[in-house]
């Protein structure tokens, strides 16, 4: 007969063992500690296994076991604002988030499609392979660019 485990999975069950192993050889109980509130966890509470020092959305691996509302708290007021900062701060930091990146760029700007300039008015904006091209063309006039 296959062996099935007590809370569903095989690596919950890795866990409540580890950390009642834990809260033994620490003279706590026989129970698993709560990694946020300090208090004993018993098998018929809603428990989680929970990332102990650095939350998972940055890369922790070590886990423990918490209640299920003591995770879900720290989830919302912890976690979940420092992940959404962190991601903020990357994209203004690669330069996908700024002034002038919005779904409405400012006319004329440096990410528009037109150029407005002090003596033509509005133009289209031209790559630099189109200004490159414009320049040669002036310069040089026997001399014809590919496009």
């Amino acid at each position: 007969m296959a062996y099935r485990p007590r809370f569903g999975s095989r690596e919950r069950e890795q866990v409540w063992q580890l950390e009642c192993l834990a809260a033994h050889k620490a003279e706590r109980g026989k129970f698993p500690i709560c990694v946020h509130c300090d208090g004993p966890v018993t098998p018929d509470q809603a428990w989680d296994r929970a990332h102990i020092t650095v939350p998972r959305a940055f890369g922790g691996k070590s886990v423990g076991v918490a209640h299920r509302r003591c995770n879900q708290d720290d989830n919302h007021l912890v976690v979940t604002p420092a992940a959404a900062k962190a991601r903020e701060t990357f994209k203004k930091f690669v330069g996908i988030k700024g002034v002038g990146l919005g779904p409405t760029p400012m006319q004329g700007g440096r990410r528009s499609l037109q150029s407005k300039t002090m003596r033509h008015g509005v133009q289209p904006r031209l790559t630099g392979a189109q200004k490159h091209a414009a320049f040669m063309r002036k310069r040089y006039l026997f001399i014809e660019v590919l496009p």
